[in-house]
């Protein structure tokens, strides 16, 4: 071996060692106050990687940012400290601060030029074992208030040393969490299960990929700040749906209040979203957790609450059927109504509605005088009603149908 190559094969050693910081189990905080108002060089274990090649059009609302593109990249030898926000660089990274809390820095990107850029963290796992799942919070700071395709960070990692990388999905960020306006947005804890295990003494790699937009550079300049990094810890919160009550039947066009009961035994409740199926509905981040479901279409839904504690636990409530319909009422009679399971003093009255209600049967000894009813427990167009305490060889009279009509 030559000494130029032994000379090389030292300089990405030692480029290695100094390129990551071990992790014990303990949280990894960094907040980048400690570059000052004039550091050139990010914390240890933090780069800048740009230049990863494409345009400004390559990443789009459509295609995302694909995990197998975020991988390259040249890494930046310096930082440029900066509290104005004119110019990009595909090669640089920033050391960014408001003018107003000069003291308060954060790691910034602002890309030009590429399809986009990276802020990486690489540590290694010296707990002992391997790490399935990871917990991670962090701040996005929104320097200026210019619009950018892809808003914000999209996070993504590696756990066999940058080969392949995979989209922590769960923070991707939306025009909505992220938007075009000066301010901050905090990704709160989250719990990131891994695709393969974190082994010990390996490297987890973490990329903020920051994409350039299609609008003319500088477009909405981030900076990263107060990372918090660790793994699961304490009880998981518990939740529950209030509202909608079990199978709730509603007209399309109004809304739906979604009312949960979240608490936590060993901390405190930082969120509750809403879902229906997969698609978020909303969210709130402090009791009552509510939320009203606007313009949900004719079908039926599954819904269902999702509690996230300030550990990054989250548990999901069991799911709750809804029912919109497009009209009130019962809809129209498609079966029976037909009687069943006659014994002494009861009987069950059976019958089927074209849209999903909550079933009533009205009865008494008179056709013109049913003053009983009785409900069922929830919304369905398959009804079967017990009616109990009749009186043996009397005649009653019934009629179907709902608390607002009858068929």
């Amino acid at each position: 071996m030559s000494l130029k190559s032994i000379a090389l094969t030292v300089f990405m050693l030692s480029q290695s060692i100094w390129a990551q910081v071990s992790f014990t189990g303990a949280d990894y905080t960094q907040n980048f106050d400690s570059m000052g108002s004039s550091g050139t060089t990010a914390p240890a274990a933090w780069s800048f990687y740009g230049q990863l090649g494409g345009g400004n059009s390559t990443w789009s609302d459509v295609t995302g940012i694909p995990a197998s593109a975020v991988g390259g990249g040249t890494v930046g030898a310096s930082l440029t400290a900066s509290t104005t926000f004119t110019s990009s660089s595909d090669s640089s990274g920033w050391n960014y601060a408001l003018p107003a809390s000069p003291t308060d820095r954060a790691l910034g990107t602002a890309p030009t030029t590429g399809q986009g850029v990276v802020l990486q963290l690489a540590l290694t796992n010296n707990t002992g074992s391997a790490i399935s799942t990871i917990r991670i919070g962090y701040d996005i700071c929104r320097f200026t208030a210019a619009t950018n395709q892809l808003p914000g960070y999209w996070l993504f990692y590696s756990t066999d040393n940058g080969t392949t990388w995979t989209n922590a999905s769960a923070l991707n960020p939306t025009s909505t969490t992220v938007p075009n306006t000066v301010g901050v947005t905090t990704i709160p804890l989250t719990l990131i299960t891994l695709s393969s295990p974190w082994t010990n003494g390996s490297q987890l790699r973490l990329r903020w990929v920051d994409d350039n937009a299609s609008e003319t550079s500088p477009d909405q300049i981030y900076g990263l700040d107060n990372v918090t990094f660790g793994v699961a810890t304490g009880q998981p919160p518990i939740v529950s749906l209030t509202s909608p009550s079990v199978a709730s039947a509603y007209v399309a066009g109004n809304p739906i209040p979604l009312v949960a009961n979240a608490s936590d035994t060993d901390g405190s409740v930082s969120k509750v979203e809403f879902f229906q199926s997969s698609t978020k509905l909303g969210e709130d981040t402090s009791a009552p957790f509510e939320f009203t479901w606007s313009g949900a279409a004719v079908g039926t839904y599954s819904v269902t609450a999702k509690a996230t504690d300030n550990h990054g636990n989250t548990t999901t409530s069991g799911p709750v059927t809804v029912y919109v319909n497009a009209s009130s009422g019962s809809g129209s009679l498609s079966r029976g109504p037909y009687l069943q399971k006659a014994a002494g003093n009861r009987i069950t009255i059976c019958w089927r509605s074209s849209q999903a209600i909550v079933g009533r049967v009205r009865f008494g000894t008179s056709q013109a005088s049913l003053t009983s009813s009785v409900d069922e427990p929830a919304a369905t167009t398959d009804h079967e009603i017990d009616l109990t305490g009749l009186t043996a060889n009397t005649t009653y009279f019934y009629s179907i149908g709902s608390a607002t009509d009858t068929l």
